[in-house]
């Protein structure tokens, strides 16, 4: 096995609320009524590269599934949606905590979540393994070599054509003016 990378795996969750009108022995009832919150957990973890940082966080998709009796409707369930992203952190496993102890007053970063990637509904997106950021940069490295063009996005690595203000990707723009 090859040196351990750290990478941060952001899942999309739902917590689930139901209310049932009754329990009628011995049946699976409708729920009356239901809710469903989403929201997005970050997990970091080492993996020796990116196809077993993806297959690590597959495999921990089933482990966000409970269920109890303690939320506000009678049943709150928990489950995964999907992965949002997968991003390497730009620090060795064995660095980490000198990186943290010593690094600047904005510590290491672990990723991001952006606001408005969200689908129609609000939903967090699931992405496909294609769309995840550590297979993202891969394809950016073949098609720029090791260095990004100078019209790359700081922020996602796509084109920004000259007469841009902002990526026409992610919406990064060089001013700082990003809205949160």
């Amino acid at each position: 096995m090859g040196q351990s990378r750290l990478f941060v795996a952001q899942f999309v969750l739902a917590i689930e609320e139901e209310w049932f009108a009754s329990f009628a022995s011995g049946t699976d009832a409708s729920p009356a009524h239901s809710e469903v919150e989403y929201y997005v957990e970050s997990r970091l973890f080492a993996a020796a590269n990116e196809e077993e940082a993806y297959r690590t966080a597959c495999d921990w998709l089933p482990g966000f599934e409970d269920a109890n009796h303690d939320g506000k409707g009678d049943l709150t369930r928990y489950y995964a949606v999907g992965i949002h992203d997968i991003e390497e952190v730009d620090c060795a496993p064995d660095q980490l905590f000198e990186a943290v102890k010593h690094k600047d007053e904005y510590g290491v970063d672990v990723g991001r979540y952006h606001p408005k990637a969200v689908d129609a509904a609000g939903v967090p997106l699931v992405r496909t393994k294609q769309e995840l950021d550590i297979f993202r940069e891969i394809e950016r490295l073949r098609n720029y070599g090791r260095r990004p063009p100078e019209d790359a996005c700081l922020s996602c690595g796509a084109i920004v054509p000259p007469d841009a203000s902002e990526c026409p990707e992610c919406g990064w723009n060089w001013s700082g003016d990003q809205e949160d």
